[in-house]
């Protein structure tokens, strides 16, 4: 990966974990200010439907259909849900954005106790100047644990979605940008087993934190990551300081060598 100014077939795009709406007010006015600067957007934990097991974090059922709304001209894709409260993956394409293919993969399906969802990932492969790349974004498995500095740290599970992620782009075969909310520490062997692969940009521009004031209690810090295989030249990284969820957005822009 190679850092250069932004120019013709650079796509930019923002990648944020919605919980569920949480903030939906302040969600819709963020993406009515930064659609006009962005083509594509990934978001994670969106719903449709009031929660089946209400929590600390209050849904929002009109999510879905106020995101749809605030993106008009833009071609929507969703997944099917991943977990109990039926919350799922969506992305957004800016029409005129040339489309391949998009699919979901579901990473892995735990069975710890107390595991009420399982990891997807989502993507779509599109025309990007010359040439093919793929868009891909994730919400990572959240393993509970009685002790809350455990709850995003290594487990069998988490290693082997890690393994997923890279088989399942390795199958795509075009240069890769994955992004998304991974419920993981930067020093885990999981996120070392994709930096193998990808250049972990959250990590190389020195970012510390992706969560804000709304964040429960005990959440680390830096959850959200942003990566880059070869071949993937980015020409803008950050987390913007708005607080329309309890996760920060990820904005980049990216172009193709």
């Amino acid at each position: 990966m190679t850092v250069k100014n932004s120019g013709p077939g650079t796509v930019r795009l923002i990648s944020l974990n919605v919980a569920g709406g949480m903030l939906l007010d302040k969600l819709e006015q963020f993406i009515m200010e930064e659609r006009g600067r962005t083509d594509v957007f990934c978001f994670q934990e969106v719903v449709a439907r009031k929660p089946r097991f209400p929590g600390r974090i209050k849904f929002d059922e009109r999510t879905y259909e106020v995101l749809k709304s605030a993106l008009n001209g833009f071609s929507c894709h969703s997944t099917t849900p991943y977990t109990v409260n039926d919350q799922f993956l969506t992305m957004f394409l800016r029409d005129g954005i040339k489309m391949a293919r998009a699919g979901s993969v579901v990473l892995v399906k735990p069975r710890s106790k107390g595991v009420r969802s399982w990891a997807k990932m989502q993507y779509a492969e599109m025309l990007v100047g010359g040439g093919r790349a793929v868009v891909a974004h994730l919400h990572g498995l959240f393993v509970p644990h009685e002790d809350q500095r455990l709850h995003y740290s290594d487990t069998p599970e988490r290693m082997r979605q890690s393994r997923n992620v890279i088989a399942a782009l390795d199958r795509l075969r075009r240069p890769a940008v994955l992004c998304g909310d991974f419920n993981l520490k930067g020093n885990t062997r999981s996120i070392a087993m994709i930096e193998g692969r990808m250049l972990n940009i959250t990590k190389e521009r020195g970012i510390r934190t992706t969560r804000n004031s709304f964040a429960l209690p005990g959440s680390y810090r830096l959850t959200d990551y942003a990566f880059a295989s070869p071949g993937v030249v980015v020409s803008e990284f950050s987390v913007i300081s708005e607080n329309v969820s309890d996760h920060l957005p990820l904005r980049l822009a990216f172009s193709l060598t």
